[in-house]
């Protein structure tokens, strides 16, 4: 076999050579640039497509599936702590009636231990009730207090006391 010596390559060839390394190295760049974009550019692509998304909406029409099966009923569960006893309630219960005559206002008081949990009055003589409510004077409603706007007539005033 003879080899050729000192054989040069012609121009055209050169030129073809140079041309595809310049475009097997550029597509391998442009492939790394593509798929590893930074935060930037990561965030502008999420942008837009949420945009695009956005023109989507109500343009698209999805309708839900038949209902499926009906599923069997779950093991039961783990019957729980027993709870704190509560607290006991008001086990007496006593209305207190008091008759004021000629006073512009009147109170009918509960005794020690017990706190005032409603009340009422009646009055005679016509006059207007300016307040009538169970009255906390020291936070707890230990009295009902009514005031009246005159002292020319009889009232009566009943407080309900409840106490443990």
């Amino acid at each position: 076999m003879r080899r050729i010596k000192g054989a040069k390559p012609s121009p055209a060839l050169l030129v073809a050579v140079v041309a595809l390394v310049a475009a097997l190295a550029g597509t391998a760049i442009g492939g790394v640039a593509v798929t590893s974009l930074n935060k930037k550019d990561k965030k502008q692509v999420t942008r837009i497509a949420k945009k695009q998304a956005k023109k989507l909406d109500g343009k698209i029409e999805l309708t839900p599936g038949p209902p499926g099966e009906k599923g069997d009923q779950g093991d039961p569960g783990v019957k729980g702590d027993q709870g704190d006893p509560g607290v006991n309630g008001a086990t007496n219960v006593t209305a207190r009636t008091v008759t004021c005559n000629g006073a512009d206002q009147c109170l009918s008081n509960c005794q020690a231990g017990e706190r005032a949990t409603g009340g009422g009055y009646a009055g005679v003589g016509g006059r207007e009730v300016t307040i009538a409510s169970p009255d906390p004077a020291l936070g707890t409603a230990t009295r009902y207090f009514v005031l009246l706007d005159a002292a020319d007539a009889a009232w009566q005033v009943t407080v309900i006391c409840a106490s443990p």
